[in-house]
């Protein structure tokens, strides 16, 4: 599956580069996001990590195992969404900037890339949260409850 553009109502989703390393490694290091992205501490010890852990999406984005998506709001980018498994159980992860939190942004942004997942590959996939991710769960109660399709695609 490529990784496509995908533009919501507020934000554009485009794939993750290694220009994008720098300030993924700031929301890599983030309190919050330590604690609800499980193995996330493989791959934020510095910027090169981060910079080899997008290159090893691309490439699995090559094999259609995963995706990553950066999210810019204004020209800002704001978060990622990481999905997994795309060939049998698709889950995605995500995370986004502590100003940028709490006003559905990530909501729509999911949306969208759940309905790429369900139009290339007839996959639904789900948002891996915990149970101390209340945020996530709501978000992943959300989606299950209600999918729109809420893009455009470039």
């Amino acid at each position: 599956m490529e990784v496509e553009i995908l533009h919501t109502e507020r934000c554009t989703l485009r794939p993750a580069t290694v220009e994008d390393a720098d300030w993924l490694f700031g929301l890599f290091n983030d309190p919050d996001v330590v604690t609800y992205i499980e193995g996330i501490n493989w791959f934020n010890t510095d910027v090169a990590s981060v910079r080899s852990f997008i290159e090893s999406m691309q490439v699995n984005a090559t094999k259609d195992l995963g995706a990553m998506w950066c999210v810019e709001y204004k020209s800002n980018n704001i978060g990622f969404i990481l999905v997994y498994d795309l060939m049998e159980d698709p889950f995605m992860t995500y995370a986004i900037l502590p100003e940028y939190r709490f006003k559905s942004y990530m909501s729509e942004c999911a949306s969208a890339i759940y309905n790429l997942i369900y139009r290339h590959l007839s996959l639904k996939p789900s948002i891996s949260t915990n149970e101390i991710n209340i945020a996530g769960s709501k978000l992943k109660q959300k989606i299950d409850n209600s999918i729109q399709e809420t893009y455009i695609f470039s």
